[in-house]
């Protein structure tokens, strides 16, 4: 069974359809008035082509919720004569969250989710099964009783080994949800229960849904974490570990700064488990002087000691000091490579107020190997979820803010990476190893390159394609007092001959 996404009216009234053959804009530029969506989960399917999940939902012209459209399925393949797949819709509430795994016991995929009964104030979990063409049958729907209560909006999974899946949910103690009970539970994939405990009331204090997805921190013993923001006026950023068995065993606050004059600035903070002797944590930071002076960060900490083992930071784009608008940083995702290093994807913005994508490439000791900057001019960037392919590589998904005839119309993304940091063809109209600013510039454009690339010549040309200035040294800088007021393109040749074009205005 197969429920298609490509009419509104498909969407509000959830009716089946058959298979259709749909372009990859048909999907993501609807215009369905005022709506919203977003990316939350990325599978890899066997034959290389990737699934996402994303909640849908409509929103008024204030930005607020209004009404669940459903939880949508979207394929794509790498492939550049193919980009947009499929698309289905798998159930027709919103989740916050689901697991979507390729089934272990089996040559099919696992969608699974918790499932709030209004009616009969319920919870409970959905475990479904859909293949690699996103077709599903509802009969073989394994439905788990969680709750005689509706529990609190943020829920995490992980599939463990072949075998289980851990879920982590709140239940929340009245209208005012505090204090909560974290609560974990054992599945198996057959829909028995085996394992559930309740921890400790209030574990930080004011519940927040700011929460890191549930991981493996060791596997010998067995333990497993979380992480978890707490909001407020003086927020706090640490994560818990507890046993295979949910014995809480330690509660880490990470530490609120990591050199003297800055600070961790909370929002989007993400943690993951390197080895056996240490974790990765990203976040915000923040000079205490000068709010311009920020950006993102990865610190390694040891898993004893948690001392500090060393940290790259990540700036925000650069402002001048008569910019108005402050722009800031925002960790999306860490993820292992496939050979073993480390992915990174930040979203950031200039003083235009105009959205990037950043990704990078670091060794285990934070190097970083690569690092592109996928440049987008429209209303807004929002990478949430990145991910590591098993031939090697690397996919970026999200959605960029944007409008159709005056409603809210979002955008999915999808940028795949080769290893050695190079775009799919189609991904190489949008990612540059450098980036440039500012933009409209006065005097003098600034660059700023990537490690592994080396700039042979920056050529600028106005719109009729002749050359006005060219430059070999000092790259860097590009002077354009003698140029007049106007739009022209920039050509950045790097070592090796690959050549990039860009727009730049001269005010």
């Amino acid at each position: 069974m197969k429920k298609h996404l490509f009419l509104f009216a498909l969407l509000m009234c959830a009716v089946l359809a058959k298979a259709q053959d749909y372009t990859y804009d048909s999907i993501v530029n609807i215009d369905l008035g005022f709506y919203g969506f977003d990316v939350r989960n990325l599978l890899e399917l066997r034959d290389g082509s990737i699934v996402s999940y994303s909640p849908f939902y409509v929103i008024d012209e204030n930005g607020h919720y209004v009404e669940d459209l459903g939880d949508v399925l979207v394929k794509v393949s790498p492939n550049p004569n193919a980009t947009f797949v499929d698309s289905t819709l798998m159930a027709n509430d919103y989740a916050n969250h689901c697991l979507l795994e390729r089934n272990p016991q089996g040559e099919d995929n696992l969608f699974v989710r918790v499932a709030r009964d209004f009616e009969h104030l319920k919870t409970n979990l959905l475990i479904r099964h859909f293949d690699d063409q996103l077709n599903y049958d509802e009969v073989s729907d394994v439905v788990v009783p969680l709750e005689d209560a509706i529990i609190l909006n943020a829920e995490k999974y992980l599939l463990e080994d072949e075998e289980n899946i851990i879920v982590w949910y709140a239940l929340g103690a009245g209208q005012e949800v505090v204090p909560i009970t974290p609560v974990m539970v054992r599945v198996g994939l057959d829909g028995t229960i085996k394992d559930r405990v309740e921890l400790p009331d209030t574990l930080m204090g004011r519940y927040s849904s700011c929460l890191n997805n549930l991981m493996v921190y060791n596997d010998s013993p067995r333990e497993y974490a979380w992480g978890q923001t707490e909001q407020g006026a003086n927020p706090k950023f640490g994560f818990f570990v507890v046993d295979s068995l949910f014995q809480l065993k330690e509660y880490v606050r990470v530490e609120e700064g990591f050199e003297p004059g800055y600070t961790m600035d909370y929002s989007g903070e993400k943690m993951l488990p390197w080895d056996e002797n240490s974790y990765m944590i990203a976040s915000r930071f923040k000079s205490v002087t000068n709010q311009k002076d920020n950006g993102v960060r990865i610190t390694k900490y040891d898993k004893i000691s948690h001392e500090n083992l060393g940290s790259v930071r990540f700036a925000t784009f650069p402002q001048s000091p008569y910019d108005v608008f402050v722009s800031c940083g925002i960790p999306a995702d860490l993820k292992k490579s496939a050979d073993g290093s480390l992915y990174f994807a930040y979203q950031t913005s200039d003083s235009f107020v105009r959205y990037y994508v950043g990704v990078a490439k670091l060794d285990s000791d934070l190097n970083v190997l690569w690092q592109r900057y996928c440049l987008n001019l429209s209303d807004g960037h929002m990478p949430n979820m990145i991910m590591s392919l098993e031939e090697g590589g690397l996919v970026v998904s999200g959605y960029e803010r944007g409008t159709i005839g005056g409603g809210a119309s979002p955008t999915l993304f999808y940028l795949f990476f080769h290893e050695d940091g190079t775009g799919f063809p189609e991904t190489e109209t949008y990612i540059r190893p450098y980036l440039f600013y500012p933009n409209p510039v006065d005097d003098e454009i600034h660059m700023q390159y990537s490690s592994d690339v080396k700039p042979l010549r920056i050529d600028l040309y106005d719109l009729n394609g002749h050359l006005l200035h060219s430059q070999s040294n000092g790259l860097d800088r590009i002077d354009m007092k003698g140029l007049p007021i106007g739009t022209f393109t920039m050509r950045v040749t790097l070592e090796g001959g690959r050549v990039y074009s860009d727009k730049v205005m001269k005010k």
